[in-house]
């Protein structure tokens, strides 16, 4: 609890165990400590306001690492503690600090999902831009769903079209997890409809999850329902057979042409395994090649 008296875990800071004087490692001008797990650690991780300020008036410093380079401000944040986490940037806390994991305090904020947080961090100069494609702030905080981080990341600069490799933009990302208010968020601040993961669209995610409400919003911003994916392959090419999405697709595209209605009926009769179960037909070999081709 906060009125813990925490300053007693450890009876001195690292390094001046038989020293009458601690005063000298409270300067928040001195370089990072190595220590194993500490007090000022636990205090920040469970929030306990009390506990922290004593620690840091023995002479606890606050830039404290443990051997993967995680802070008590990383903690903090990545348990939404607002006031442990003022605590240790009034008192000299690095805000920009980065783990063995890329993680700096503003990732650790928007997993925690903690606005205030964010926000705090942002206006002590935490940069919105990631240290790594590892580990970004604004991708994760669309991916858990955080509107009001992705809202603060993308007011303080934030790319909002970031787009990593191996996971996409933001934008893809919360369509990939039926984030749908993170989407939103995101397209109201200008993100790119059709910018996703290599050649696959957010639309294509959102066809992929059988998403009514994904898939109207993103077309209501103008996404092409005629892109292909590396597998050739259109958003409506993803939806399920039997999905009410279809109907969505069909009204916004038009009337589907023959040869759309061909392949609709194929991938309804034979599902994903398409091309294994029609090789294994009784069909003449030139038949069989044009099913294949749908």
């Amino acid at each position: 609890m906060d009125g813990e008296q925490g300053g007693r875990i450890g009876s001195k800071p690292p390094g001046l165990e038989g020293s009458s004087d601690t005063r000298l490692l409270a300067n928040p001008l001195m370089g990072d400590v190595v220590s194993d797990w500490s007090p000022v650690h636990e205090a920040a991780i469970h929030g306990r306001v009390l506990s922290l300020r004593n620690l840091i008036s023995q002479g606890w410093p606050v830039n404290l690492i443990t051997a993967d380079r995680v802070s008590p401000l990383h903690e903090a944040c990545l348990g939404g503690h607002l006031l442990c986490a003022n605590i240790l940037l009034k008192h000299g806390a690095q805000v920009n600090g980065v783990t063995m994991d890329w993680h700096t305090p503003l990732f650790n904020a928007c997993v925690s999902g903690s606005q205030a947080c964010v926000n705090l961090l942002l206006q002590h100069g935490a940069s919105p831009h990631p240290e790594s494609d590892l580990a970004s702030p604004i991708h994760e905080a669309a991916r858990r769903g955080h509107v009001e981080c992705v809202e603060a990341l993308a007011a303080h600069g934030g790319n909002i079209d970031h787009n990593i490799n191996h996971m996409g933009t933001p934008l893809y990302l919360a369509c990939e997890n039926q984030q749908i208010a993170c989407a939103k968020k995101l397209l109201e601040s200008g993100a790119t409809v059709n910018q996703g993961r290599g050649l696959e669209s957010p639309l294509h995610a959102a066809a992929r999850a059988s998403s009514m409400e994904l898939a109207a919003l993103l077309m209501d911003f103008g996404a092409d329902t005629q892109a292909k994916n590396a597998e050739g392959k259109r958003p409506a090419e993803l939806v399920p057979p039997e999905s009410p999405v279809m109907q969505l697709f069909l009204q916004r595209e038009g009337p589907p042409s023959l040869l759309q209605l061909c392949r609709l009926r194929i991938r309804g009769c034979f599902g994903a395994r398409q091309h294994h179960r029609i090789g294994a037909l009784l069909l003449p070999e030139h038949l069989k090649r044009f099913l294949l081709h749908l």
